[in-house]
């Protein structure tokens, strides 16, 4: 569910449009904004610190 509405809201717009432009379809897009959430969500957990928007905004 984050994961489409990451999608939905454009949270990474540069990441969202560099798969589109790859012509990747709408559920891979999802798996991959899934994995990158999770990715994100470790990082933040294992460090205690809070999460920083500008550090993923072009990422």
């Amino acid at each position: 569910m984050p994961a489409m509405v990451a999608y939905r809201i454009r949270a990474f717009p540069d990441f969202i449009k560099r798969l589109e432009e790859k012509k990747k379809p709408k559920k891979v897009i999802i798996a991959a904004l899934m994995r990158k959430l999770a990715v994100i969500a470790y990082h933040v957990h294992k460090k205690g610190g809070d999460y920083d928007p500008s550090r993923y905004k072009s990422a």
